[in-house]
């Protein structure tokens, strides 16, 4: 049902419950990078989503990789890997945007 929503993702912002107001803007998705509130300042950069990947903070190096997005697959891994037995997830359905991919770890509490 729709009122037992946690996030709703929209024009690159994640949203608490199932609103879309500016008000409850939890997250921003600018340039691949995932921002707290609706600020895209560089010291406000949670994530890194680039390349499938999501590093921790304004970084893409390897040690960062938190998890990696495989969307012809549609898995999500631990780390830099595709190794079957890192999968974290096995989605069905459509690949997911950056933000929905974002959303989803945020609600399953990953990141």
């Amino acid at each position: 049902m729709w009122s037992d929503a946690i996030l709703t993702v929209g024009n690159n912002k994640i949203f608490k419950g199932f609103s879309t107001s500016t008000f409850d803007v939890l997250y921003t998705l600018h340039e691949g990078g995932l921002f707290a509130g609706e600020s895209t300042f560089s010291f406000d950069m949670l994530y890194t989503i680039k390349n499938g990947k999501i590093y921790k903070g304004n970084s893409t190096m390897m040690m960062d990789c938190l998890f990696r997005y495989d969307n012809n697959s549609n898995a999500v891994y631990k780390g830099d890997s595709t190794f079957a037995m890192d999968a974290v997830l096995f989605l069905q359905g459509d690949a997911l945007s950056s933000a929905e991919l974002a959303a989803l770890l945020l609600a399953l509490g990953y990141l």
